[in-house]
């Protein structure tokens, strides 16, 4: 006997009020285990009590009811519970456009990144690079620094990562083909280990002016953090080796094979920046 042949009327589609994915900046793969997302919604100059988006399929952080009736603005905050990475804040409206993709924040588009601890062990298959910023300006830690490594030759961005409150930054790259030791591209046949090196130019990125926001509808142990888009849009600043003078421009640096490289290690070990 055959199946009665059947027709689909209607098929109900269920879209969340709001949604968010998280991908590891350094790996470009999506976060989908250990995050606490939760999200506090804004009523005119006061913050509701903060409510957990928890992880559905695919590492997708919903909210299938809003905190607040009616929607608005609202605040988002991301902790790692394994200890990955720095925390995230970031600013979003409730509820989701019908037609947006998951994510309204307006300086992203797609998932939202997430930087490394600076203690944090890198992706498998990658070169780190360890920091110490520090703000020669106001004699203290340049705090939410964002630095960026490319490729010297072809300025191709290979990592970035972001300080820490201690000015620690962690960058962990794939830094592709090593140059050989005239500076040329590498040649066919393998080099030893020992001659392989990469040439990276250095990018800091540093607002002394960045507001950190407390946040009170997420509890009183929270601690004040920069928005996300604010941390993104710091100026390019110039980058110095050490605190001797005259000031040294760090501008190149060299990555070899199997050895850890820390920025400005022959100038007392800090990257400094001189802002206005």
């Amino acid at each position: 006997m055959s199946t009665p042949a059947h027709v689909v009327l209607e098929r109900p589609v269920f879209r969340p009020a709001f949604g968010m994915a998280f991908v590891d900046d350094a790996s470009g793969r999506r976060v989908a285990d250990g995050l606490r997302v939760r999200v506090v919604a804004e009523a005119g100059l006061r913050q509701t009590p903060a409510v957990e988006a928890p992880a559905g399929p695919g590492g997708i952080h919903a909210l299938h009811r809003l905190p607040l009736a009616g929607g608005g603005a609202a605040v988002v905050r991301v902790d790692d519970r394994l200890g990955r990475y720095l925390p995230t804040r970031l600013r979003t409206t409730l509820p989701l456009p019908a037609t947006a993709p998951l994510n309204t924040t307006p300086c992203l588009a797609g998932d939202v990144p997430l930087f490394l601890r600076p203690d944090a062990p890198a992706p498998a298959g990658r070169a780190t690079v360890h920091a110490a910023v520090w703000n020669a300006s106001a004699g203290a830690p340049a705090a939410f620094a964002l630095l960026l490594l490319r490729d010297a030759t072809s300025g191709r961005l290979l990592g970035r990562g972001l300080a820490d409150e201690r000015g620690q930054v962690l960058v962990a790259i794939s830094p592709g083909e090593p140059v050989d030791a005239d500076g040329a591209a590498s040649p066919p046949m393998p080099q030893p280990a020992a001659q392989r090196r990469w040439n990276l130019r250095v990018e800091l990125h540093f607002s002394p002016a960045l507001t950190r926001h407390a946040d009170p509808g997420f509890g009183p142990g929270t601690a004040p953090w920069p928005d996300l888009c604010d941390v993104l849009a710091q100026p390019l600043t110039p980058a110095f080796a050490g605190l001797g003078s005259p000031p040294l421009p760090l501008d190149l640096a060299v990555l070899r094979q199997g050895e850890p490289l820390i920025l400005a290690a022959d100038a007392g070990g800090l990257v400094v920046v001189h802002p206005a």
